[in-house]
């Protein structure tokens, strides 16, 4: 079993950009959230 999964090609290389790429997305999406709903509010524009 080890020795066909040593053998084994490769196929799923290209996801791992699109999952870190994702998860940037979704801490950038998060900061900006935060900013606008918590941050916001304390200071309020003139």
């Amino acid at each position: 079993m080890a020795v066909m999964l040593l053998a084994a090609q490769e196929w799923h290389f290209w996801i791992a950009p699109l999952l870190t790429a994702g998860a940037v997305a979704m801490l950038l999406a998060m900061l900006v959230t935060y900013l606008v709903k918590v941050v916001g509010p304390r200071y309020p524009r003139r």
